[in-house]
């Protein structure tokens, strides 16, 4: 009998031992359930947790046959044994849940596991109970010992310290990579830019409000910055910000991605999945890439819109989730519309709040911020040391079109610092289709180079104003002895403020 004690004395005193060995929430979680099932010599284990509502239980974490088809299964908080033992702050043991009414059958419809006996006990921290950790049929016999729910319980308890240290550290991790984001961001929302000032000031109003908001604007331009900031400034912050880029899924597996599936909904559908909008439950989603819906899903899009529900497929339960969307498309909606292919109905629900973001080359006194943003963040990325960019440098990256955009100037940031390993960016580093003004243009670099003296913002102004004078200010006869479109030598005239003499 004294053998037997010091036995179970060493089993707690090791399962504590490796349940407080680790602060990451997904590694405490693994120990508690392994070591719950070997303490207990159980078939399967799981960690229950209850939500911050005190409404639904969720499984947390699973072993055994069935971890795959339950983990992340939610529940009422008063089904099952697990909701018996939550609202008495109790330990239980059932040896035969075939005949007790407090079982819940569904959880083993699910997961096609056979429930025999269940050994569950309250994880209790400071007096509040924050879920339950349960075993399930006993190896050695028809049920769990009666005199095993002692240890069972103070085991439980020590679980609950494990994991709200985690949680905490989890959560301190959580908020110092915000503040850090935060730092590393903001050089990102600052614009000189009048139109671009006016989208950031919007983006300030509407963030605090639960309205949808859809950003347009070119491939490249920040959308998915915006997002994140309306995110931020959000109430729901701290909860999930969940991103969908609708063009990278297969048309074939768009709606499982954002709805879930039920097992069996299709081939390889082998175990219940949850979807996207699930995940992003009182938080946020980001639907990139809007006009690439197919009919069938914008229809199903458009119903949450109006209800805020949801099937899986292959599934009949109404699922209810609390759910902001931010949309974000570089297509033209309106033309999507007029040829059929976007649903007009959808269209006025996503278009709550419309933000556009200018193309880059239409707010190039940005461009210094931008490059002195990126130099920033890859000197921290890439251990570099680089001062800054040179005048006549910059002034070539000013000059660009930018077709790509925001993304197109990072990359180019990115190629040239890996590169330089410090000083100042110069010229030279500067790709050549950039110095050449566009790839294959007879706009080239050659004459800033060898102008002493004037920057290149200066040359490239007399270069376009002399070239309009010999042509008698003919655009398109001007634009092609420059070797350029007319849109391009249209830009380049607003942006000199050239006048055109008739």
């Amino acid at each position: 009998m004294l053998l037997a004690k010091e036995e179970e004395i060493r089993a707690v005193t090791e399962a504590c031992g490796k349940i407080t060995s680790s602060l990451n929430v997904e590694e405490v979680l693994l120990f508690i359930q392994e070591s719950a099932r070997k303490l207990m010599d159980a078939e399967s284990s799981s960690v229950i947790l209850l939500d911050s509502s005190g409404e639904n239980l969720q499984i947390a974490s699973s072993t055994g046959a069935k971890e795959k088809q339950v983990r992340g299964l939610r529940f009422p908080a008063n089904k099952g044994i697990a909701g018996w033992v939550i609202s008495r702050g109790e330990p239980l043991v059932v040896n035969d849940v075939a005949g007790d009414k407090r079982f819940y059958p569904q959880i083993d419809q699910i997961s096609g596991f056979r429930t025999r006996s269940i050994c569950c006990a309250p994880m209790i921290f400071r007096e509040k109970i924050i879920g339950v950790v349960e075993v399930l049929n006993y190896r050695r016999s028809a049920g769990f010992p009666e005199q095993k729910l002692g240890l069972f319980t103070a085991f439980a308890n020590l679980a609950a310290v494990a994991l709200n240290n985690a949680l905490s550290f989890d959560s301190l991790s959580a908020s110092y990579r915000v503040l850090h984001e935060q730092l590393r961001v903001d050089g990102i929302y600052q614009s000189r830019n009048s139109g671009m000032q006016k989208v950031y000031e919007l983006c300030r109003k509407v963030a605090p409000l639960e309205s949808t908001v859809l950003l347009t604007g070119e491939s490249g331009t920040g959308k998915e910055v915006l997002a994140d900031m309306l995110h931020r400034l959000s109430d729901r912050k701290d909860k999930p910000l969940i991103k969908v880029n609708i063009a990278a899924l297969p048309g074939n597996l768009v709606e499982s991605e954002l709805f879930g599936h039920e097992k069996g909904a299709f081939t390889g559908a082998i175990a219940r999945s949850t979807g996207k909008f699930e995940l992003a439950d009182r938080g946020t989603i980001f639907l990139d890439e809007i006009g690439e819906l197919k009919p069938d899903i914008q229809v199903k899009l458009l119903r949450f819109l109006q209800e805020h529900t949801f099937e899986r497929v292959g599934g009949r339960e109404v699922i209810g989730v609390d759910v902001r969307i931010i949309a974000a498309t570089n297509s033209d909606l309106e033309k999507a519309i007029a040829a059929g292919a976007f649903r007009t109905d959808l269209y006025y629900r996503l278009h709550v709040v419309p933000l556009h973001i200018p193309p880059l080359r239409e707010r190039t006194e940005d461009i210094p911020l931008l490059v002195d943003f990126f130099i920033r963040k890859f000197n921290s990325e890439l251990k570099r040391k680089v001062e800054g960019i040179s005048e006549p440098a910059l002034a070539l990256l000013t000059g660009h079109a930018w077709p790509g955009n925001i993304r197109e100037l990072e990359n180019i940031i990115e190629r040239i610092m890996v590169m330089r390993e410090g000083g100042l960016i110069q010229p030279a580093d500067i790709p050549g289709e950039i110095r050449k003004g566009f790839p294959g243009s007879g706009l080239s670099a050659a004459p800033f180079e060898s102008t002493a003296g004037a920057s290149m913002w200066e040359v490239e102004k007399e270069l376009v104003e002399k070239t309009l004078q010999k042509n008698a200010f003919n655009q398109s006869r001007t634009a092609r002895e420059l070797g350029i479109t007319l849109n391009q030598l249209r830009y380049r005239i607003k942006r000199h403020a050239i006048e055109i003499r008739k």
